[in-house]
């Protein structure tokens, strides 16, 4: 198929000029091509900006930010400056199958092309040696999943293929959230548009071992909090208090597996019954195995309230 499609593609990058060159080659490379792709450049000291207007006769435009401000603030000006009614989001070291954007559209147009509707596909992971993973399933979102989204992440960026009404809709995305930005957004749009997974991988997530999240927890577990606060109020009126307390002791233990301790202690002792604070404090003291920690935590947060006071 050699005609070209109403979206945008939008990659933030920084310091990227090594890695940018594949994820460029899989999106100009698409059976369906895009109409326009904008790389923003989020303040790169390296060669990124002479990467990408090395692929200018390809409709790559590139743009920079007039200051460092990450990720998410990259994506919205790519999105604010995109000319194009569909936005699809690449990630700068990451990599499209030929046919992504073409059975994309294909989904989106058997069931009406509406803009209230997001398309996702699979993924796997592609790690340095070059051997891959099984593919990723996303975790089965579909239709109206926002109850579902609300305790649980995903889908990733690359996999989705959004209206920009949609997108402007929720206020864009949230410049605030350290990580997990993706379950937020996707929460969000959940509220408006159903999803249509696409049970195929199209998408590959290198993984680079420099730059693993888990080699930063702290932003790891920032990002996750930060999300479920936010959604706090929906999360409770959807499922209840109890899958409330269940989702923070599910937190406490993935700090407790980080070795954060002082944030385990800090979350247990603001949302979790007396119980879960004493075993999460007891375990902190003793560094307990963090997986026995969560199946104990989760009982203990599922005595209601007046029973451990």
């Amino acid at each position: 198929m050699s005609a070209t499609m109403d979206i945008s593609v939008v990659i933030p990058a920084r310091n990227r000029e090594t890695k940018l060159p594949y994820c460029l080659e899989s999106v100009i490379s698409q059976t369906l091509p895009p109409r326009e792709i904008i790389v923003v450049d989020d303040r790169s000291t390296d060669g990124t900006r002479a990467v990408v207007e090395s692929y200018a006769k390809h409709g790559v435009r590139y743009e920079r930010l007039p200051e460092g401000r990450g990720a998410q603030a990259a994506r919205n000006h790519g999105i604010r400056s995109a000319r194009c009614d569909w936005i699809a989001f690449q990630d700068s070291d990451d990599r499209w199958l030929p046919t992504k954007l073409e059975k994309q559209v294909g989904a989106l147009k058997a069931n009406g092309s509406s803009d209230r509707l997001v398309v996702i596909t699979n993924g796997r992971i592609v790690f340095t040696d070059g051997t891959r993973s099984a593919p990723l399933i996303e975790w089965g979102f579909h239709g109206n999943c926002h109850r579902k989204l609300l305790l649980r992440s995903g889908p990733m960026f690359p996999t989705m293929l959004v209206s920009k009404r949609a997108l402007d809709d929720i206020g864009l995305l949230d410049e605030d959230c350290p990580s997990y930005q993706e379950w937020d957004t996707a929460i969000r749009l959940s509220e408006r548009c159903g999803f249509l997974h696409l049970d195929e991988c199209l998408f590959e997530w290198v993984a680079h071992n420099d730059e693993s999240i888990s080699k930063d927890p702290a932003r790891d577990l920032a990002g996750h909090e930060y999300v479920m606060r936010k959604h706090r109020a929906a999360i409770i009126d959807a499922h209840g208090p109890v899958a409330w307390r269940m989702a923070v002791a599910g937190l406490v233990a993935r700090a407790l597996a980080f070795g954060a301790f002082d944030q385990a202690e800090r979350l247990a002792a603001s949302e979790l019954p007396a119980l879960a604070r004493s075993l999460t404090s007891a375990l902190v003291r003793r560094h307990k195995s963090p997986r026995r920690a969560g199946t104990l935590l989760k009982v203990a947060a599922a005595i209601p309230l007046g029973a451990t006071r």
